[in-house]
């Protein structure tokens, strides 16, 4: 890439990220009080560790905030439509709101804008799996608003596993589990067979489904589990 190019790039994406806070934002919460850098920090923090699980307490210290504050500026930034905070699915709704978050910025073109990259190439493996995971969880949210039979939107955690997105209503649980590699793992299923027996006793049907960056289609012999490629989503 060119100097020039280059140059021009980070000027776009230093517009890009500041027009979100310095116009439509700053006139419509100019009324409201709000602190402007607290949102800009929050933000910028949650473009970084997107899809990550959000202690309070943790983000509080290392952006030496009151955990008080950090709290309503999640809030804030969730009714701006800016994070898309995930609940963990548990057995009942007061063990769910104590329960960690996970938080996932809701446009990964303003995280990429803030973290400074120009392309897809540039991000690091991990980042790239965690954009990778925010991007589909936000395509998922966005579908269920729409669809007909409404689920709640969740993510699974347990002391040995972890599944990235849950969808669950009375009678059925659908879990997503989300790979940004191209070759599949059996690894990828053991969270997917832990929520299919809890469904079980449950008595709840269960749909175990792994999206991934590869390009086939196909049922899996683990009973109710399918691999479906990303770009069917």
């Amino acid at each position: 890439i060119s100097d020039k190019k280059k140059y021009s790039n980070e000027i776009f994406r230093e517009q890009y990220a500041q027009s979100y806070f310095e116009t439509t934002l700053s006139k419509s919460l100019i009324q409201e009080r709000i602190d402007i850098s607290i949102l800009k920090d929050l933000t910028k923090y949650f473009a970084t560790y997107t899809s990550e699980i959000c202690n309070i307490a943790n983000l509080a210290d290392n952006l030496k905030i009151d955990a008080r504050t950090i709290t309503k500026y999640i809030s804030i930034l969730e009714s701006l439509h800016l994070i898309n905070i995930i609940r963990q699915y548990k057995n009942g709704y007061v063990q769910e709101m104590r329960a960690q978050p996970k938080i996932h910025i809701a446009d990964t073109g303003l995280a990429t804008s803030y973290l400074q990259y120009d392309s897809y190439e540039d991000l690091s493996v991990d980042l790239r799996g965690r954009l990778f995971e925010t991007n589909l969880v936000n395509n998922i949210i966005a579908t269920n608003q729409y669809s007909f039979n409404k689920y709640e939107n969740k993510f699974f955690r347990s002391k040995k596993h972890e599944v990235d997105f849950v969808i669950a209503n009375n009678h059925q649980i659908i879990a997503i589990e989300i790979k940004s590699g191209i070759n599949v793992s059996s690894k990828w299923f053991s969270g997917l067979i832990e929520l299919s027996n809890m469904a079980k006793q449950q008595n709840k049907k269960f749909v175990g489904i792994v999206i991934y960056a590869g390009e086939h289609y196909s049922k899996t012999e683990i009973d109710g589990c399918y691999i479906v490629p990303a770009t069917w989503i």
